[in-house]
């Protein structure tokens, strides 16, 4: 066991429910990934983390990595993004979201939730930046983010250090919602003039993505199309399912990447 199985991500590589121990997973399942493999164990998901923070983590933990060590990752839906408060401190956009209120689905905002104090904002300017500038050119940014810094992070861990980089997304890239400047959680189709957003890749293409099913469906629909999915129990996850997914993800490891061939195990799958 010289190799380790490292994980990172957001609420999605995440399980427990501490109001409901007795049901809550004791193992999830990049754990019964790990075993599988007869892998050392490394869990670095953080419950909503954006791609930005996902990536500072792995950067964190780089000088840790080992030749043919894997790298899971479950990046983070592309509507998030960072900003600085008054102390410089980096905040995730959830950091005001989470502090509006939810009506049907949607955030309500208030007289009370424009004051940009409330929120430790430098000024309303950036305020009214972060959140409804900044907030419509989250693909554009992402594009940026990608191409420029994370690609070349994610190729150096994998062709100089000589480890397994495999990456799962929440959701396509284009796909990801505009904010509405009068509604925060009214999203709104963007880029309708692409045909096949499938073409536009920020993953470069030497890079391996987990293909879930024939339709490229990505992880968070490929949960709930198949029962996975439940928010509010083991994080997002229905009580009970972190062995069953486990073996959803091994078959795709087996498949697509021959990751016992890696480690000179027979596959059992």
């Amino acid at each position: 066991m010289d190799n380790t199985l490292w994980h990172f991500g957001d609420s999605f590589g995440c399980w427990g429910n501490p109001q409901q121990p007795e049901k809550s997973a004791k193992k999830g399942f990049s754990k019964y990934i790990a075993e599988y493999y007869n892998l050392q164990y490394q869990h670095r998901a953080v419950e909503g983390s954006s791609n930005d923070e996902i990536t500072k983590n792995i950067i964190s933990n780089i000088g840790k990595f080992k030749k043919n060590d894997t790298i899971l990752i479950n990046w983070s839906f592309f509507t998030r993004y960072c900003f600085t408060n008054i102390y410089g401190t980096v905040k995730n956009i959830n950091h005001v979201l989470n502090n509006l209120e939810v009506s049907n689905g949607k955030y309500t905002v208030t007289p009370d939730d424009l004051d940009y104090k409330k929120f430790e904002f430098e000024s309303k300017e950036y305020y009214d930046y972060v959140l409804f500038q900044k907030s419509s050119f989250v693909i554009e940014e992402s594009i940026v983010h990608w191409k420029q810094f994370i690609n070349p992070i994610l190729l150096y861990i994998q062709n100089d250090l000589k480890c397994n980089v495999i990456s799962t997304f929440n959701d396509l890239v284009l796909e990801a919602a505009y904010i509405d400047k009068s509604q925060p959680s009214k999203y709104v189709a963007s880029w309708e003039h692409i045909e096949d957003v499938s073409k536009i890749m920020i993953l470069d293409n030497s890079l391996k993505e987990i293909i879930w099913d024939d339709k490229d469906t990505k992880y968070v629909r490929f949960l709930q199309d198949n029962d996975y999915y439940k928010d509010g129990e083991d994080v997002h996850y229905k009580f009970g399912v972190q062995e069953s997914l486990s073996k959803e993800w091994i078959v795709r490891l087996e498949t697509q990447f021959k990751l016992s061939e890696k480690y000179n195990k027979k596959s059992t799958i």
